[in-house]
Order: C-alpha cells, then sequence, then structure tokens
C-alpha cells in the first residue's frame, strides 16, 4: 500500500511540474498578466521572437553611355532626401564617372560596367559627368535630391 501511494505522490509532482513548465512556455513569466518579452517581441505567447526586418536595397538607377556628346539633354535620377541609391553605369567608353556636389567618382572601362551607390543626405541638383579618357567633359544626368 505505501508503495502504491508513493507511486501516485511521484505521479502528482511530475505532473505538477510538467504543467507548470509548460504553462511558462505558453503564457510567460508574467502569468498571462501583461506582456512577456517574448510577447511583446512578436505578440504571440510563448513563441521566439521574429527575427528583424530585412535592411532594405537601395533603389537602383541604370544609365547607359553610348556616343555620347557634349551638350545632350542626360536622365534625370530622382531621390528622396535620406535615401540610399545605386547607379549602374554602362559605358562604350573609359573615364571618371563623378555626381558633383557629393565628392563621389568611379572609374569605368570602355565597354563596361560599374556601380556606384551613394546616401542622398543634401538636396538640390547635381551634376552626373564622365570625364573621359578622351578629355570630353560630358553630362550624363543630374541627381535631383528632394527634401523628406
Amino acid at each position: 500500500m505505501k508503495a502504491l501511494i508513493a507511486v501516485g505522490v511521484g505521479t502528482v509532482i511530475v505532473l505538477a511540474g510538467t504543467y507548470v513548465l509548460f504553462h511558462y512556455a505558453l503564457v510567460g513569466p508574467s502569468g498571462g498578466k501583461g506582456t512577456s518579452p517574448v510577447e511583446a517581441a512578436n505578440g504571440v505567447p510563448g513563441m521566439p521572437a521574429a527575427a528583424p526586418a530585412s535592411v532594405a536595397l537601395p533603389k537602383e538607377f541604370r544609365l547607359t553611355i553610348a556616343e555620347a556628346r557634349p551638350g545632350q539633354d542626360g536622365t534625370i535620377v530622382r531621390a528622396q532626401q535620406g535615401e540610399t541609391i545605386a547607379l549602374v553605369v554602362a559605358s562604350d567608353r573609359a573615364g571618371q564617372l563623378e555626381i558633383h556636389g557629393y565628392g563621389k567618382a568611379v572609374s569605368v572601362g570602355a565597354h563596361g560596367e560599374v556601380k556606384l551607390s551613394i546616401h542622398a543626405k543634401h538636396t538640390g541638383r547635381f551634376p552626373i559627368h564622365l570625364h573621359s579618357a578622351d578629355g570630353a567633359h560630358l553630362e550624363i544626368g543630374v541627381l535631383e535630391v528632394e527634401p523628406h
């Protein structure tokens, strides 16, 4: 008889311990009164916090320089202040691609392609030029950054 009571008490202890563990995992340390850190992170009791949102990729603009001559109209690239943008430029001639006013420049080879990323922190109009290896200064476009 003592053995049967011991088994019964042991079973109650194991069940009570299991209940407490699962209750804590599902309801949280607040016992359902208030919000646990896990609930605050994702709104679901007992669920692990969600992974942080992925970082937004920069807006990408493609420009092609082919048979460009001084005085031609260029492309207008529009951005909002605070955005990060990327210019992907394919060129039929070698030179230095530059965004005046931002101090950003990158070399491009003849029949090559380069990517230039910038954080649009200053508002205004900024010329995009190619200072080609043959000495030509070509206006490829303009970067317009509007206030947010």
